[in-house]
């Protein structure tokens, strides 16, 4: 019998949230964020210079954004320009905020 993955058995809600979670989970990824959203839209060289990795490496870390819709690329030959999709990214803050609220309310705390 092959082995699948049990994910989907989940709230289709807490299984975005997850996403949203590990999308914001490595310090490339998030600076990447605030950069786009203080700067606008930029291609991969730009964004490179206050990052210590490598483009190809900076490039995966876009390509996790754009799979979760937080980022959007737009081809303008010959580069690829990059920009946060503002109404994703809201979407993503509010599941992350309600995921914390919930487990405060859980625990008897208030939610700010």
């Amino acid at each position: 019998m092959a082995a699948f993955s049990k994910a989907r058995l989940y709230d289709q809600k807490d299984h975005m949230t997850s996403e949203y979670f590990k999308a914001f989970g490595h310090p490339g990824r998030m600076r990447l964020i605030d950069q786009l959203l203080e700067a606008g839209p930029c291609n991969v060289g730009a964004l490179h210079r206050l990052h210590p990795i490598s483009k190809p490496s900076l490039s995966r870390h876009l390509r996790i954004l754009r799979r979760i819709k937080i980022v959007e690329a737009k081809e303008s030959f010959p580069f690829t320009i990059y920009n946060v999709n503002r109404k994703n990214y809201s979407t993503a803050v509010k599941m992350i905020k309600a995921y914390f609220a919930r487990n405060e309310r859980k625990n008897g705390k208030k939610s700010k």
